[in-house]
């Protein structure tokens, strides 16, 4: 990609762009200080956000935020980067008008041990929690109807939970899953994608979906589609519940009430 790219599809086609720090890379972990970290971010902001720096990998573009994807540790220092970064932002708003985002990719295991600090210190616009690749909670656990509030099984309900506790309270939620088989466990059809859809769809920190990654909607022609179709049309399964009274049991149905879901996309 190429400065004039990234230009074209913020001004052009309205995508905001999210510089993505860490990764499943082996060769990181850890921040050593305080100093080291809030040294780091501004290396960061310098090269990609709205400042000069002499090393600028996409010259006069400037991104629209940092997702921070720490999979690796020891995780200290990342919640200074977080910090900071945020920092760096709200000046350059209040200076701009431009609003930054800051986003993370925690697993889904909760607390995730790489941002669970950083989450709770500093205000993300968004989190993409990965249902994938963690047996306990992804996505490939999910029932229509059951507890989504532990670790011992999908708990999308967890996290909406955990965003209104933190420090924006109206963090979004995205729903992150693997576009092919081929590159994760967990993955899910995109009939039953659509279904989980519909379910979370209940919860009002629910912001969207994030596919990893974009390239491989070449091998799986149609899952984005359908994903885009189910944010904007599914609606929320009715669910059967039985009510038991003197030892009789009545069925009952319970309908929740329509979000609306955002749609908004991790990867350009």
């Amino acid at each position: 990609m190429h400065s004039q790219d990234i230009i074209t599809c913020q001004k052009t086609y309205k995508k905001k762009i999210l510089i993505s720090l860490g990764g499943n890379a082996q060769n990181y972990g850890g921040i050593a200080n305080a100093t080291e970290a809030k040294l780091f971010a501004e290396k960061v902001w310098a090269m990609f956000g709205n400042k000069w720096h002499y090393f600028r990998p996409f010259g006069e573009a400037i991104v629209d935020g940092f997702d921070l994807d720490f999979e690796h540790g020891p995780a200290t220092g990342y919640d200074k980067i977080a910090y900071r970064l945020r920092q760096l932002m709200n000046e350059d708003n209040a200076k701009t008008g431009k609003k930054w985002i800051l986003t993370g990719a925690p697993q889904c295991p909760q607390p995730d041990a790489m941002l669970d600090v950083a989450l709770k210190t500093t205000a993300f616009d968004a989190i993409f929690v990965q249902f994938y690749n963690n047996p306990s909670c992804q996505a490939s656990n999910w029932v229509l109807g059951k507890d989504q509030t532990t670790n011992a099984g999908f708990n999308f309900g967890m996290w909406d939970a955990y965003a209104k506790k933190s420090k924006n309270p109206k963090m979004k939620v995205f729903l992150a899953l693997p576009l092919a088989k081929e590159v994760a466990s967990g993955y899910v059809s995109r009939t039953i994608a659509a279904s989980i859809i519909g379910d979370i769809k209940r919860y009002t920190n629910f912001g969207g979906f994030a596919g990893w990654d974009a390239s491989l909607t070449d091998f799986n022609i149609g899952y984005v589609a359908a994903i885009k179709k189910a944010l904007n049309t599914q609606p929320i399964p009715v669910l059967r519940r039985t009510l038991v009274t003197h030892g009789h049991s009545h069925p009952k149905k319970h309908l929740w009430g329509r979000l609306t879901a955002v749609e908004q996309a991790k990867h350009v």
